[in-house]
């Protein structure tokens, strides 16, 4: 008589398959909450002074903050909603320093200089 248990046919714990479609929705909401940080961040620049180094120190601190809260909020869920953990805290913090620049040197124009 042979017992077919389902400890002894289970499989060794395989990683979820990710779908393509919700990592593209996930990388698109990332994208866009680092263009909203770069506009409201090159506005608080600019309203607070900030010049020369201490104007990109205030970004990428910025950035970095928002990095670790995604960071955290994936930590604690079960399921993987990006492609790699790095991915939250490295991506589009180049292609949004533009932004930045131009929300910061335009805020500061406008209450400094005028």
């Amino acid at each position: 008589m042979a017992s077919s248990s389902p400890l002894r046919t289970a499989r060794p714990h395989q990683p979820m398959p990710l779908n393509p479609r919700n990592v593209m929705l996930n990388t698109k909401s990332l994208n866009f909450s680092r263009t909203a940080l770069s506009v409201l961040g090159g506005g608080v620049a600019g309203i607070l002074g900030l010049t020369s180094i201490l104007g990109f120190l205030f970004y990428f601190a910025a950035s970095g903050l928002l990095g670790l809260v995604y960071l955290m909020q994936s930590s604690r869920s079960d399921g993987m909603f990006f492609l790699s953990k790095q991915q939250l805290v490295t991506s589009y913090v180049f292609e949004n320093l533009f932004t930045y620049i131009l929300m910061w040197t335009l805020v500061y124009g406008c209450v400094h200089v005028y």
